[in-house]
């Protein structure tokens, strides 16, 4: 938040690394599961 609030990062950069983590994520742990369950 002090990055925010300091100009060093902007709230729209922000929220879009938010989304794009939160996709990655998603991804990555569909990945890890297919291998898990053995049908990757």
């Amino acid at each position: 938040m002090s990055r925010l609030y300091g100009g060093i990062h902007f709230a729209d950069g922000n929220n879009a690394g938010k989304d794009i983590g939160k996709k990655t994520g998603a991804q990555a742990f569909a990945k890890a599961r297919r291998y898990w369950e053995g049908t990757a």
